[in-house]
């Protein structure tokens, strides 16, 4: 027996560890099932702070959005009481909606399984009705406000990014030529098959890598992700636009979404890698190296 094990442990330890020589970018791409994946650069991660900290800010008063950002409009929805701000650079042309969800998240969580809403300024895909509302309203405050022809990219955290992708979305159907949207901590939307309609969208979806609100609602009601990733876990690597496979989301999360709908935990509270502070703090710990 001894002789036996002495003969296998080299083929048990060649398997063991055979993939620990992997580079960071082989790995990234075996555990997103991505064969490209295009490195991040610094610039753009500098980019991706500047739009985090307009989602931070968002959270913040009028007073204090004014104060950092001096010419921004400011609006809050009568109905959902989402609130957004927008600022706008006339010498480049651009435009960003910032947006700050305050979707009630019991009622979001209650809704998931019953109410979808088919949304034809959406691709006419089927959403989840709370975000519809939100977004429909959102956009009727900010539309006056955009050129058509301004670059225009819509931002947001939590729920609000959810919000944020939808309007991004009502502005392509209402025919602004140049539109983004670039999402933090964002939950899931739609469902496979929207997912795939929408996959063309320039959408980036940043995630910290133990946010489980990025894993909600689950696949089991089928709901799905679409769109380029962006990954905090010490990566720097994005994927090219993809639609979630089918495969099952972890006992965590399933854990987490029962905890959820039992009340039993609080988004803001328990999941400390939610919080759009903890996306900054990735992000430049990414920009130190």
């Amino acid at each position: 027996m001894l002789k036996l094990l002495f003969i296998l442990a080299p083929f048990f330890f060649q398997t063991l560890f055979a993939n620990t020589n992997l580079t960071p970018q082989e790995r990234f791409s075996q555990l997103y099932e991505i064969e490209h994946p295009e490195r991040t650069s610094r610039q753009n991660i500098t980019r991706l702070i500047k739009y985090a900290k307009m989602c931070q800010t968002a959270y913040s008063s009028d007073s204090t959005i004014q104060n950092i950002y001096p010419k921004s409009l400011i609006f809050k929805s009568k109905d959902t009481e989402v609130k957004v701000f927008v600022t706008t650079n006339d010498e480049n042309k651009t435009h960003t909606v910032a947006i700050r969800g305050s979707i009630n998240y019991k009622n979001w969580v209650a809704n998931v399984k019953f109410f979808k809403e088919k949304d034809r300024w959406a691709r006419g895909v089927d959403v989840h009705i709370g975000f519809h509302n939100a977004a429909r309203e959102v956009f009727l405050l900010v539309r006056r406000h955009l050129h058509k022809d301004y670059k225009i990219t819509v931002t947001g955290h939590s729920l609000g990014g959810a919000t944020a992708l939808l309007v991004g979305l009502y502005l392509e159907y209402f025919k602004f030529k140049d539109v983004s949207a670039i999402t933090f901590g964002q939950p899931r939307i739609t469902n496979e098959e929207g997912a795939k309609r929408l996959n063309s969208f320039s959408l980036e979806r940043i995630v910290n890598k133990d946010d489980l609100v990025t894993k909600l609602p689950p696949k089991l009601f089928n709901y799905r992700h679409f769109g380029s990733l962006f990954t905090l876990s010490g990566y720097k690597y994005a994927t090219e636009p993809f639609v979630e496979n089918s495969r099952a989301d972890s006992k965590t999360t399933m854990r987490t979404w029962d905890q959820l709908e039992a009340g039993t935990l609080d988004i803001s509270d328990d999941i400390k890698s939610h919080d759009i502070n903890n996306y900054l703090k990735q992000l430049y710990n990414l920009n130190s190296y």
